[in-house]
């Protein structure tokens, strides 16, 4: 048993004993405070005498702390970097499909152009400073960039787009859709000054 487990349980049974004589009616009466005082000769030697031993506990206890060194605790483990998929990486998975799986899926081909209208607006209402209304209309319209294929496939759909093209993507076994979305992801990244990683 070191000296900090004795003065813990020191100080521990002084305070257990400190709290009994105040709450605890008739505890006083069994500290012997009569019979010190008598022993000593004088109240006031008393008092100095557990003064005295307060300090020595002090001191014991600042003493063995410099001769010891500080305790430090375990420090936790380095924070492990967990591998994340990094930004973009979903859409570009889906605009890399290739084969018939290119050519399934409506719903997602829809909910991806809807989603690239979405970053398109936001981006025109920031580069060009203007309402949300004036960057929709500007979207719709196909105003918002000089690229044609960025353009047209934001706004409705007019037939206008060439059918060589199209027909150049489906050979190589691609959605037309998925070519034209990365092409429009790349133009909204080009107009909001993010630079092609």
């Amino acid at each position: 048993m070191n000296l900090r487990s004795v003065l813990t349980a020191l100080g521990v049974g002084v305070v257990g004993v400190a709290l009994a004589v105040l709450l605890v009616p008739g505890a006083s009466d069994l500290v012997p405070v009569d019979v010190a005082v008598t022993a000593l000769g004088n109240d006031y030697v008393l008092v100095a005498t557990l003064g005295l031993a307060a300090l020595a506990g002090v001191v014991s206890v600042v003493g063995a702390r410099g001769v010891g060194g500080l305790d430090q605790a375990t420090p936790p483990d380095p924070e492990r970097v967990y591998a994340a998929p990094r930004m973009g990486a979903a859409f570009d998975e889906f605009v890399s499909r290739t084969g018939p799986r290119a050519w399934l899926g409506r719903d997602a081909d829809d909910d991806l152009r809807e989603r690239l209208r979405r970053a398109a607006v936001a981006v025109v209402m920031r580069e060009q400073n203007c309402a949300r209304a004036e960057a929709e209309r500007r979207v719709a319209s196909g105003d918002w960039t000089r690229d044609p294929t960025a353009a047209a496939f934001l706004r409705e759909r007019d037939g206008s787009l060439p059918v060589v093209s199209r027909l150049r993507v489906a050979i190589r076994g691609r959605s037309w859709t998925r070519r034209e979305a990365r092409l429009t992801a790349l133009e909204i990244a080009r107009i909001a000054g993010v630079e092609d990683a």
